[in-house]
């Protein structure tokens, strides 16, 4: 059944797209070149290379891990892939059975191309660490009678107590009681990335122990370095 966007006037038959795509299903990237084509000059009888016109990136390209999740049938990477690939083909219809934006609105305009932030990080020089000591009696009493609480429980359920303990101290880690146990070391801001195509890795039966993989390659304006603004 066909869905119009309310304002857009836009005709397609995608599935909704809940939630977001965990940045943890992203395993590569590969970055664009920048560069400035270089032309032969002659000066006399010897040439030389003088800057020309500019050229545009390079392709990008992203490695995802193709998720399965055990309340769906199908990948949220690959769908999200393949409602941004509609997006971009909006208006030449579909290829075969695949959803696509059947109308274009009244402007006959679809955004295809979104900024994104790529950010590095790195350990932190100086982590700050929580433990059960440090807590307010507010939230819990003396160390005392926390060692004797947990006097006679394994290891696991010491932590698990000891997780239970942070939490109600405002503290919320998954494995280690450090807050900042990374910090942002780079960000780079890509404008007008689009996405060209995307496939699933090759599928080798005498590969069972490797994961399947979704290799996307992206087109894009320009990359700045957002640090050094």
């Amino acid at each position: 059944m066909n869905t119009q966007l309310k304002g857009d006037g836009l005709v397609h038959n995608l599935e909704a797209f809940g939630g977001d795509v965990e940045s943890h299903y992203i395993s590569a990237i590969k970055m664009p070149s920048m560069k400035v084509k270089a032309d032969e000059v002659r000066r006399d009888s010897r040439p030389y290379m003088m800057p020309g016109f500019d050229e545009p990136l390079s392709e990008i390209g992203v490695t995802f891990v193709m998720d399965s999740p055990v309340d769906s049938t199908t990948s949220k990477v690959y769908r999200f892939l393949e409602m941004w690939r509609a997006f971009v083909r909006a208006g030449r219809g579909a290829m075969g059975n695949e959803r696509a934006i059947l109308r274009l609105g009244k402007k006959f305009r679809v955004n295809f191309r979104f900024p994104v932030t790529i950010s590095l990080l790195r350990g932190n020089a100086k982590p700050i660490i929580h433990n059960a000591a440090n807590l307010s009696n507010m939230y819990y009493g003396s160390l005392e009678s926390l060692e004797a609480e947990v006097e006679g429980l394994s290891l696991e359920q010491k932590n698990a107590r000891l997780q239970q303990i942070l939490a109600n101290g405002g503290v919320f880690t998954k494995s280690y009681p450090v807050s900042n146990d990374l910090e942002q070391c780079a960000l780079f801001q890509v404008e007008g990335m689009w996405l060209s195509g995307f496939k699933i890795s090759d599928l080798d039966y005498t590969k069972g122990n490797e994961i399947s993989r979704i290799e996307a390659t992206f087109f894009a304006d320009s990359v700045t370095d957002l640090n050094q603004k």
